[in-house]
């Protein structure tokens, strides 16, 4: 009977230190998580979805990629149209991109010039209300500017086209070759008409 129990008394006593290792691991884990959430304290939180779709850094961009979201697709069956079309979204679309007729302020000289000699175009032969010109207000809202601006680059196209090779219809014309060319290089005049301070002489030269 001694003997029984000095081995169980012995088992209890080798059981011990697995039951009290058992109780230290269980306090040691909420320890460790709190070390875990106390090292994310203070640690800068990954950037949301939203701030790696940032707006455009400048105004310039900003009004850009507004002309572009709002010029929509090519005129079908047009084919001086499409080119034009063409040619505006490519100068929209360039990482220097800017307006030409708008700033922060509403709409610059340049546009008022611009919108003052094509008013003039019947003294060319051509018809001022054939040209969809904008009204000159003082909004300043970038999506107001954004419309103006590219309502603004159409007209002055079109009326560069006209005023190079004039109002006619291919249809109209008994050969080909009687038909005048128009704008060589339509992005390249819209850069050019970036560059330039005197938009109406700018205006003036093409007839």
């Amino acid at each position: 009977m001694k003997t029984l129990i000095r081995i169980a008394s012995a088992a209890l006593f080798l059981a011990a230190p697995a039951t009290q290792l058992n109780a230290v691991e269980a306090e040691k884990v909420p320890t460790e998580e709190a070390a875990v959430i106390t090292s994310s304290i203070g640690q800068p939180e990954s950037e949301p979805l939203a701030a790696t779709l940032a707006e455009p850094a400048t105004f310039e961009l900003a009004i850009a990629a507004l002309v572009l979201e709002n010029a929509g697709s090519a005129p079908e069956g047009d084919d001086r149209g499409a080119a034009l079309h063409q040619a505006m979204r490519a100068f929209y679309s360039g990482p220097d991109a800017a307006p030409i007729w708008v700033d922060e302020n509403g709409p610059t000289q340049k546009a008022r010039d611009a919108v003052k000699e094509i008013r003039n175009a019947d003294v060319y032969g051509l018809d001022p209300q054939a040209y969809d010109l904008p009204d000159i207000g003082s909004a300043t809202a970038r999506g107001a500017l954004a419309r103006f601006e590219l309502a603004m680059t159409r007209a002055v196209l079109n009326y560069a086209h006209h005023a190079k090779a004039g109002r006619i219809r291919p249809g109209k014309v008994g050969h080909r070759g009687n038909i005048p060319e128009s704008l060589d290089d339509p992005r390249g005049f819209l850069e050019g008409l970036a560059s330039r301070s005197d938009i109406a002489a700018s205006l003036r030269g093409l007839h």
